[in-house]
């Protein structure tokens, strides 16, 4: 609803735009209302274990859950939370049995994964990998597409099962209406400084990956991720109160 003059924008996340949409009714239409200016960064979740978890790897995980004499549990920050729905996403491409334990935060999913209570979650870089590292939880895959963060050697889940990337992002919108001159000088912004050396260094340092692009990919971008989550919210049959 603001005067679309460049000064008074949004910083949007993945589940304002291709989630939120998808699983209740809501006042805007994300590609109609806004103006897409530029991509700027993802965050790759990622499978985490327990530390004393007998699974010690992303194979041993599955066999787990398809053995007819256990069935796994996950937790999420709720229902219709991006790692909810890699969850989901996850059971169906590994054929395992997992229930679905939703928690009103990250935080309190890994106090429960520490202690056992839970067989995995799909956990951002910032809140898993402090806890790999002290030994409280095990690294058992990105829900990446691409390689590249969570430390060497790190397996992802997009060479497993083609497609898979559990990955939130963020970019900048404007509102309906933006001049293309506008467009093009904030985009041309955002570019610069997400190409810097020492910019890419801190997003991987946080367990990002920063991104350049064109409005349009970002348009195009919104509309495929909007496509898979549906999907995967549909598939199944996840509703949010």
């Amino acid at each position: 609803r603001a005067a679309p003059d460049g000064y008074t924008l949004m910083f949007a996340s993945s589940s304002t735009l291709s989630i939120v949409p998808t699983l209740q009714k809501t006042t805007y239409d994300p590609i109609r209302d806004f103006t897409a200016i530029g991509l700027v960064a993802s965050f790759p979740y990622f499978l985490v274990a327990p530390a004393a978890s007998p699974a010690t790897s992303l194979d041993e995980l599955i066999l787990r859950g398809r053995s007819s004499s256990s069935q796994l549990s996950y937790g999420s920050a709720g229902n219709g939370a991006v790692n909810h729905l890699a969850g989901e996403w996850f059971k169906g491409e590994a054929m395992i049995n997992a229930v679905h334990v939703p928690y009103r935060s990250d935080a309190a999913v890994v106090t429960d994964l520490m202690g056992g209570q839970l067989d995995f979650a799909f956990l951002a870089g910032t809140v898993a990998l402090p806890q790999v590292k002290a030994g409280k939880l095990r690294m058992l895959a990105s829900a990446s597409a691409k390689p590249g963060l969570g430390g060497g050697g790190v397996l992802t889940l997009g060479d497993r099962f083609k497609g898979f990337a559990a990955e939130p992002w963020n970019g900048l919108m404007g509102p309906a209406g933006l001049p293309q001159p506008i467009v093009t000088q904030l985009n041309a912004a955002i570019n610069e400084v997400m190409s810097r050396p020492d910019v890419v260094a801190r997003m991987a340092s946080m367990e990002q990956f920063p991104f350049t692009g064109s409005p349009q990919q970002f348009t195009e971008h919104i509309k495929s991720q909007t496509v898979r989550w549906s999907g995967i919210i549909k598939a199944s049959d996840i509703k949010v109160e």
